[in-house]
């Protein structure tokens, strides 16, 4: 079993052990799987990312390595590079940190709604067609082995399209492209954050996380910009079957979190 970080451990020393410059270390309050730290080194701001349990510090090299193949990729968008250290054994990893807001965090009005949708979807139609050279799990498969973290009772039937898609089609997949993971600057995406659920899965696994999260209001403009950018017709019940899927997923993984890690401050609307 890796190694993994908890409440107990001193991070700010662990920090300063590697980086004896630091300045203004300051805890984020995001991090579901990991704890989350900023911090000044040489007037550039980074980003410290520590794995709150084994299946988390093990998902970390796979994450730097598909970070590092895309950054030879000619995307729309920016992505981290990972540095991968380790303390007592323990990985961890750090970057620097990429200016912009979270999606989750924008107030969107008509138009602008309409070109973040379309630089979002242009973004999945460039992944879907990436052959990464790394051992990518399905995205069923990873979930399965996320469930064991999730605990007992988990419904494994809830995956089973998406199963059935995967044998249709399977192309590289951000894994969990949720709003939080995408930074906006001056109207426009600027970055994808964290590829720790990277998979191969079907073109519409994304999307399915994506309209997981989204207003309501605006989840038909992400369908009509998918649709024009992949020229294909959606099956909305399928979509609709990820999407709960998705809602499951999230649901679980927040009921493992009320209950082993009471530390993290979840958003109202999860609390």
């Amino acid at each position: 079993m890796i190694k993994y970080f908890t409440v107990n451990d001193d991070f700010k020393f662990i920090i300063k052990q590697f980086y004896p410059d630091v300045k203004n270390i300051k805890q984020i309050s995001t991090g579901w799987t990991n704890f989350v730290f900023k911090a000044k080194i040489k007037r550039r701001w980074w980003v410290f990312r520590f794995p709150r349990n084994s299946f988390f510090s093990k998902v970390l090299y796979k994450e730097a390595g598909v970070c590092e193949f895309l950054h030879k990729e000619k995307l729309n968008v920016l992505v981290p590079r990972l540095t991968i250290l380790h303390y007592k054994s323990k990985p961890f990893s750090i970057h620097k940190m990429i200016s912009g807001v979270p999606l989750t965090e924008c107030k969107l009005k008509g138009k602008q709604t309409k070109k973040i949708a379309k630089e979002i979807c242009l973004f999945m139609n460039s992944i879907c067609k990436i052959k990464v050279p790394i051992k990518l799990p399905l995205a069923s498969t990873f979930l399965k082995n996320l469930s064991l973290v999730s605990g007992e009772g988990y419904d494994l039937h809830k995956h089973d399209l998406l199963k059935k898609m995967e044998r249709q089609e399977s192309v590289f997949s951000h894994g969990d492209l949720n709003p939080g993971n995408i930074l906006i600057k001056r109207g426009k995406v600027v970055a994808i954050l964290d590829f720790a659920f990277a998979c191969k899965s079907s073109p519409l696994n994304d999307l399915a996380r994506l309209l997981e999260r989204v207003p309501e209001q605006q989840k038909l403009l992400f369908i009509e910009e998918y649709e024009k950018i992949f020229r294909t017709k959606i099956n909305l019940n399928e979509l609709s079957i990820l999407i709960s899927m998705w809602q499951y997923v999230e649901l679980r993984y927040i009921e493992y979190i009320k209950k082993k890690h009471p530390d993290i401050q979840l958003p109202k609307s999860f609390s």
